[in-house]
């Protein structure tokens, strides 16, 4: 359903083509329109003429009506076979071309907006797709960290372990030395003891044997 402002741009460009097809607006022999007054005067009533309707404008009815003067004329030269009296105005020529760019030209525009809007479609697709994959990516190098750092940090409690236990065994090896230090200290001690009491009844051994055999 169009909307009101398309319906007023349309039904402008309706009387705007009407106009330049009334015959009401030629004068003279040579069917000069009165363009600038009838562009003056729908100027004061729409007060502007957006680009669209201007190369609509354009397009059905002021490059036709060039056309067919150009027609006419040149039906008109190719009967006068020998007359001089037919000589078409290069200011009309050059303005038909002008309007034939101008149409051109705004075509051309319409295709130029049309593919930088798909250009601007695809390349918000592209974007997207980009923050998308760069996520993906993200998550996946997240998840490795993660399970690379679980790895580490159990690694680190079963070395921590094992330390311990090392620790503990290296504490039993040493308290075990210390005993069996002060087992060979003692049973040395006691060792000295007894070759000291044996020196003395040694001693009284031989005393007595002397005592008994030479006197």
């Amino acid at each position: 359903m169009k909307s009101a402002k398309s319906y007023t741009g349309t039904r402008n460009i309706n009387k705007i083509g009407k106009d330049f097809q009334n015959p009401s607006i030629y004068t003279g022999t040579s069917r000069s329109p009165k363009i600038t007054q009838t562009l003056k005067t729908r100027k004061s009533q729409t007060r502007t003429i957006n680009p669209e309707d201007a190369a609509e404008i354009v397009k059905s009815y002021i490059i036709p009506m060039f056309n067919q003067e150009l027609r006419s004329r040149s039906t008109k030269n190719r009967h006068e076979q020998h007359g001089t009296t037919f000589d078409l105005s290069r200011s009309k020529g050059f303005i038909t071309e002008e309007l034939l760019l101008s149409s051109k030209l705004n075509e051309r525009l319409k295709k130029t907006n049309k593919i930088n809007q798909e250009l601007s479609v695809k390349l918000e697709e592209f974007k997207q797709k980009g923050v998308q994959k760069a996520d993906e990516i993200y998550e996946k190098l997240y998840i490795t960290s993660e399970a690379n750092i679980k790895i580490l940090l159990f690694e680190n409690t079963e070395l921590n372990k094992q330390i311990t236990n090392l620790k503990f065994s290296q504490s039993l090896i040493y308290e075990e030395k210390n005993a069996y230090k002060r087992l060979y200290e003692e049973s040395a001690k006691e060792l000295s003891n007894i070759r000291q009491t044996l020196n003395q009844v040694q001693g009284e051994i031989d005393i007595r044997f002397f005592y008994i055999y030479f006197l």
